[in-house]
């Protein structure tokens, strides 16, 4: 039995890793690597799974266990099994140190065995996986907390690029793409470049001045000779080839218009084949229904890795004048974005976002929104439910002038009354959304990756939707009934995402997120204490059918954003609306308070404290390759 064979349990040891410091910025796709190569077996009661080598120049432990189920005995302390208790000798796989732990069954069980000789070589494959585990600047002491982590040779990825796009000018995004890794993430580049006909291969590389925190250097090579990268790829966290071939690689970076495929991890050793789907201008046409996955069950498989959108005639323009030695001036602000979308996704340092419903108490998430773009904090993926979804269309779709957009409306009553008009007629809705989105704006041609979820009642699942217009999507994750009518596209028939998952941060990693947030902004009801007054008339009040539905109404309130904060809690940093006013429900359909809200949220310290702890993780995860273990936030 493979670990991948199980969505939900593939899951638990996904988010139990990464709740420990040492796999805390490993991400998906190589975290699912690793565990494929997993041995899972039953123990008995008394069987022994290892035993400590204690022996004088004993050899470095050969792998580690997952105990997935029964209770051990772990050096004489007894422990329970299961993914919050149950990682056995992982430091001493880390360390490269002899075996220090001698793990008993106590009942019937089962354990995962996961070999060091796994583990180092997707270390040495993978450059993001080695910088979580090895920072390139000094080690600082571990905290209480922190595994410290051995002094592991530095060893780059080998990254290959192949177009399947006529006439692409491959060697300036490759320019490009490089000057991005190496400036914003502080990582050391270099780039073997193709000689051209009549010119001279390097004798060594060349460091290119100027290249932010971190350093970029070309190599020309004979393009008829495979290039030798072993000499180089303990020097740099990534070596680009441009025109050179080379039997050591690591990652295939594929350039190709369409749609973004869904795929499975490559095995340990293999090298890993990275989808970039260029969105072209004019963008592909369309599609008029829906296509979604299941937002309920966990994937074990993995969404297309990046889509970047370029204007091909401009590419084509600036490689006429591109000269590699010298700073590029005339690169716009679309360009320079779509750069560092694709830099983010090829090092494993995208960003998610997902935003709860809850009518105008999503306005909250306009503040928060906001504060990440001022805080240089980009967003890659978004997903939201309700009203939630609403603000992730405008931001994605319109950008910041988006949420100025989304306030605006609020406040002048135009919200107000598109809710009242929705409940009487569907398409109103759709018109409305149509003209501030576009009719036929597609959710694959978006600068923001934007993954509504909505409930499908046809088929009785939480959904996240990956291609289809922008307006019909976020209209079906906005349907709440009984209010409004369900949206249907197709056969199928769709509903508020509330009602499934009002804070969906488990799907925001398959679409390949390394740090989330969790934005649970809805707040919970309660009833104020009141006197007991004695009496017929007061009982009959007070446990009357109206009582008793505002009850229900309270209740369902509260179990809204207490599903949504354990909902919230697959997200690295979450944030969860506390209660200020005793029905926070009575207010939801009132947006002309958007303004109010967002302002509210600006001045609220455990949200603005969220926000200071995804900065610091962020920031952490940007300059990965220099950062310390010291310097690890909470």
């Amino acid at each position: 039995m493979s670990l991948l064979d199980d969505p939900v349990q593939f899951s638990k040891i996904f988010h139990h890793f990464r709740s420990g410091s040492i796999f805390r910025n490993v991400s998906r796709h190589d975290f699912a690597r690793l565990l494929s190569a997993a041995t899972v077996k039953e123990v008995t009661p008394g069987e022994q799974v290892c035993v400590a080598d204690v022996a004088p120049g004993a050899p470095p432990s050969s792998s580690f266990y997952i105990l997935l189920s029964g209770d051990f005995n772990l050096n004489g302390s007894t422990i329970p099994g299961g993914i919050q208790n149950g990682i056995v000798g992982v430091e001493d796989v880390v360390n490269q140190a002899p075996r220090s732990v001698t793990l008993n069954a106590l009942s019937k069980g089962i354990v995962a065995e996961i070999p060091a000789t796994s583990f180092r070589t997707l270390l040495g494959s993978s450059t993001p996986f080695r910088q979580s585990l090895n920072p390139l600047g000094p080690i600082a002491a571990a905290g209480p907390d922190c595994i410290a982590p051995c002094e592991l040779a530095s060893r780059g990825n080998v990254v290959q690029f192949i177009s399947d796009i006529p006439d692409m000018p491959l060697s300036l995004l490759i320019e490009l793409l490089s000057r991005e890794i190496a400036t914003s993430f502080a990582d050391s580049v270099l780039v073997l470049r193709a000689c051209a006909p009549g010119q001279a291969p390097s004798v060594a590389p060349i460091l290119l001045p100027n290249a932010g925190l971190g350093a970029l250097s070309y190599m020309l090579v004979d393009a008829n000779v495979i290039a030798d990268v072993a000499t180089h790829v303990p020097h740099y966290d990534y070596v680009m080839l441009d025109g050179v071939t080379s039997p050591a690689v690591d990652v295939v970076v594929k350039l190709f218009f369409g749609y973004p495929q869904e795929f499975a991890n490559a095995p340990v050793g293999m090298p890993r084949i990275f989808q970039t789907c260029v969105v072209g201008q004019p963008p592909l046409p369309c599609s008029d229904d829906l296509q979604y996955i299941n937002a309920n069950m966990v994937q074990t498989k993995h969404r297309g890795d990046c889509r970047i959108r370029l204007d091909l005639v401009q590419l084509r323009a600036l490689a006429q004048v591109w000269n590699p030695y010298l700073p590029l001036v005339s690169l716009d602000e679309t360009l320079t974005r779509e750069m560092g979308v694709w830099a983010r996704a090829l090092t494993c340092r995208r960003t998610g976002v997902v935003l709860a419903g809850g009518g105008v108490w999503s306005m909250q998430s306009v503040y928060l929104l906001r504060e990440l773009y001022a805080r240089g904090v980009p967003v890659d993926v978004i997903t939201g439910a309700s009203a939630g979804a609403m603000v992730g269309g405008f931001y994605s779709v319109l950008g910041l002038a988006g949420l100025d957009r989304i306030v605006e409306c609020g406040d002048s009553g135009i919200l107000d009354l598109l809710i009242t008009a929705w409940m009487v007629c569907p398409a109103v809705a759709q018109n409305f959304l149509e003209r501030e989105f576009g009719k036929y704006t597609c959710l694959d041609h978006l600068w923001v990756d934007f993954r509504p979820n909505a409930t499908n009642l046809t088929s009785g699942l939480g959904v996240a939707f990956t291609e289809g217009p922008v307006a019909l999507a976020v209209r079906a994750a906005a349907s709440a009934p009984p209010l409004f009518a369900p949206t249907f596209s197709g056969s199928q028939r769709f509903v508020d995402g509330a009602f499934s998952n009002n804070v969906a941060a488990q799907v925001l990693p398959y679409f390949g997120a390394n740090l989330t947030f969790a934005a649970n902004t809805y707040p919970p009801s309660y009833r104020p204490n009141v006197p007991w007054v004695p009496g017929f008339v007061t009982r009959t009040l007070s446990l009357g059918p109206l009582n008793r539905l505002f009850d229900f109404t309270v209740a369902l309130n509260l179990l809204a954003n207490i599903t949504g904060a354990v909902e919230g809690g697959y997200a690295d940093i979450a944030y969860d609306a506390s209660a200020t006013i005793p029905f926070p429900f009575l207010l939801t359909s009132d947006f002309r308070k958007s303004s109010q809200i967002v302002n509210e949220a600006s001045q609220n310290p455990v949200l603005n404290g969220a926000i200071d702890a995804y900065v610091a993780r962020w920031e952490h995860l940007r300059l990965r390759g220099q950062r310390t273990w010291d310097t690890l936030p909470p």
